[in-house]
């Protein structure tokens, strides 16, 4: 087949009297890595310009594909100074339009449409339009208006970059936390997720957290560079890079920058044994209990996503 870009991969997997089977593991390679990259969940980018195979094994039986890279996907949009070098886009959303979050882009959760996309001429990173979430007053704690999916295809190394903004006056949860974004694994058995974290009225600070349930984990990793104070009212342009550790070493990397400015630095984090398969957009309203006394607003610009 012709490979424009970037495409999904799917194969049907059958047993000996051809009924076809939904639950078995499919790993999937190419034959030039230089030409194509491949995510576990068969998501195939055209690097190259060139021929090339994709080849689908499940339990010892491989099949395969011929693939023509006739479009190498377009660069990065520019604004991410933090990206590191070697890592590949997955995705680039501009929140343009409803119909740009289609193929892997879900929305999983939208509470009385409470999530739209809305114009806003003034966005920083691709005007026009942006993804608005409304906390009407009376919203309760523990809960986000809307939760958009991208499905990242169970990877180790991860770098996010969105610009995000928050209501001038913002009513902070009790629990001081007001929640950004969260990467979890497949089995959705604990996440890392980061946050504006401060009292109800602020001052506020970019910081994230680890949470897996059972598993012995570092919690909270506040700044350590920068105070990463966050300005209500205002557009923020954040970065921030998971990178898990090698298993048994304590080498795990979570970094995050806001503004352009080096906020958090970790590298010495161990994870448990996983994979990072969802990243969410899901501004959840601090911990449980509490209601919004007022309407409040958050806003995406934009998510760039990237993986290596």
């Amino acid at each position: 087949m012709g490979l424009l870009g970037t495409t999904q991969f799917y194969a049907n997997v059958r047993d000996a009297a051809g009924t076809l089977l939904s639950n078995n593991v499919v790993t999937w390679t190419v034959a030039n890595p230089a030409l194509l990259g491949v995510s576990a969940i068969g998501l195939v980018t055209g690097l190259v310009l060139g021929n090339s195979v994709v080849e689908a094994s499940v339990d010892g039986v491989t099949g395969s594909a011929p693939v023509t890279v006739s479009s190498t996907p377009p660069q990065a949009t520019p604004g991410w100074p933090n990206l590191p070098a070697g890592y590949r886009p997955l995705a680039d959303q501009s929140f343009s339009t409803a119909a740009s979050l289609t193929k892997l882009w879900t929305v999983l959760w939208n509470d009385a449409n409470l999530g739209a996309i809305v114009p806003d001429s003034s966005s920083p990173h691709s005007p026009g339009s942006v993804y608005q979430m409304r906390y009407p007053a009376g919203f309760a704690g523990g809960t986000a208006p809307s939760t958009v999916v991208y499905k990242l295809g169970r990877i180790s190394h991860v770098f996010v970059g969105t610009w995000w903004k928050a209501s001038a006056g913002w009513q902070g949860h009790e629990s001081n936390v007001n929640k950004i974004q969260f990467l979890f694994p497949p089995d959705g058995n604990g996440d890392l997720y980061m946050t504006a974290y401060g009292p109800p009225a602020g001052p506020f600070e970019l910081r994230v957290n680890l949470q897996f349930p059972g598993i012995e984990s570092r919690g909270w990793l506040p700044p350590n560079v920068d105070p990463g104070r966050v300005t209500m009212g205002e557009w923020h342009r954040i970065e921030w890079l998971v990178e898990l550790n090698t298993p048994g070493i304590a080498n795990g990397v979570v970094r995050w920058w806001l503004d352009g400015r080096l906020v958090g630095d970790y590298r010495d984090v161990t994870f448990p044994n996983l994979k990072l398969d969802n990243f969410k957009l899901s501004p959840t309203f601090g911990g449980i209990g509490g209601a919004k006394a007022r309407e409040d607003f958050v806003w995406y610009d934009h998510v760039f996503i990237a993986w290596r």
